[in-house]
Parts: C-alpha cells; sequence; structure tokens
C-alpha cells in the first residue's frame, strides 16, 4: 500500500499463516490476536499473553495497540446515497476508513484486483458520513475500521476490528473486477456484511 504512515495488513496485505507471536515467539493457532505496531505501521500477529499487556492505549511505553474484538453494526445507516458516494468515490461500491494517528485524519482502504489501496479519505465527506453514522464516530484510531457500502441507492455499514478489514481486502484481491467490485466482489462484500451484523452491537443512542 502506498502513503505515508498508512498501515499495512499481516505479510503486506495478504492472509499470515498465524504460526508465531512476533512478540514472544510462542506458537499461536489459526485464530489469534493481532497488535498495530504504530511505529512500523503494520499488524503484528500475537498470542493472547501478549495482546493483552497492550489492550489500553499507552501500555508499555505506547508503541504496540491491540486490535479489539468488537462489532457495531447499523442496519438502517442513516448516511445519504449522496454522501456515501462522495466518500467512496463512485463508482466503487464499498470500502473501509480508518482514523490513522500518523496520517492525522481518515483514511479510505479500498479493495482492488492488485490488493488494497489507501488514501486519503475526503475531510468534508467524512465529516457529513461520521455525523449520519453512529459506528463512525465510535472508531478507535488505527485499530478499527468502518466498513461502508453503497449499492442501488442502499447504504450499510458496520465497525469491525481491523485484522478482519484487511482479511476481506486479501479475499477480495483475486474476486474483485473495477470499477464496482463485479457480482462476485459484491457479494462478498454483502456476506462479510451480513456475518458481521450477527455479531455486532447496536450503535448506542
Amino acid at each position: 500500500m502506498s502513503g505515508p504512515g498508512v498501515l499495512r495488513g499481516p505479510a503486506g496485505g495478504r492472509p499470515d499463516t498465524g504460526e508465531r507471536c512476533e512478540l514472544c515467539t510462542r506458537p499461536v493457532g489459526a485464530e489469534h490476536r493481532h497488535l498495530v505496531d504504530l511505529d512500523e505501521r503494520v499488524l503484528a500477529c500475537a498470542c493472547a499473553a501478549c495482546a493483552t499487556l497492550f489492550d489500553r492505549e499507552g501500555a508499555v511505553g505506547g508503541r504496540f495497540r491491540a486490535v479489539p474484538d468488537r462489532r457495531v453494526g447499523e442496519p438502517a445507516c442513516s448516511v445519504p446515497p449522496a454522501a456515501a458516494r462522495a466518500l467512496l468515490g463512485a463508482p466503487a461500491g464499498a470500502a473501509f476508513f480508518v482514523r490513522d494517528s500518523a496520517a492525522g485524519g481518515p483514511v479510505a482502504l479500498r479493495p482492488g484486483p492488485d490488493g488494497p489501496t489507501s488514501s486519503a479519505a475526503d475531510p468534508d465527506a467524512w465529516r457529513s458520513a461520521r455525523d449520519a453514522c453512529g459506528p463512525a464516530g465510535l472508531l478507535v484510531p488505527d485499530v478499527e475500521a468502518l466498513l461502508l457500502r453503497c449499492e442501488a441507492g442502499a447504504v450499510s455499514c458496520c465497525l469491525v476490528p481491523l485484522d478482519a478489514a484487511y482479511a476481506l481486502l486479501a479475499r477480495l484481491a483475486p474476486l474483485w473486477r473495477p470499477p464496482d467490485g463485479g457480482p462476485k466482489g459484491r457479494e462478498e462484500v454483502a456476506a462479510f456484511l451480513a456475518g458481521a451484523a450477527r455479531g455486532a452491537a447496536a450503535p448506542p443512542r
């Protein structure tokens, strides 16, 4: 991915094998937690013990942040389609948005056939969407992502862990057909949103 300060997924955006904790080298299973290395701007695999050390912001020097495991959905997303399209960059139909502390603002992560691309999100479009979208206002910088989709005039969104966002972006790469993903890309995004919604909490009112 390009751009100063933008986070990179495991192994350059590809799914990681999940074999060892990158801090203590203990073996970890396929289902394991991740840390964000704020200096290197990359996701690192972590065992449960190491991840717990970094659950609190600023812990152990502040270089690492544990990626939380929460999902917040809003089935009836109130972002107007025009505002969603402005933020996504029409005709793209879906993107993740991250509050990137190094970049100094929201960053868009867009799926593509060669892997995700990143760019600064339009500040005005982001504010409009954030004000109308409960999950967007809850994003924890660097460790969570907001998936926003606009298809056939309907807008949907869900806050997810950053590692889940990168896992979806990796799955989308071989499926994605510009400009809007193509049938298989759109189906994968819809399935992800449906699965995330089943385990998601509603945003506080």
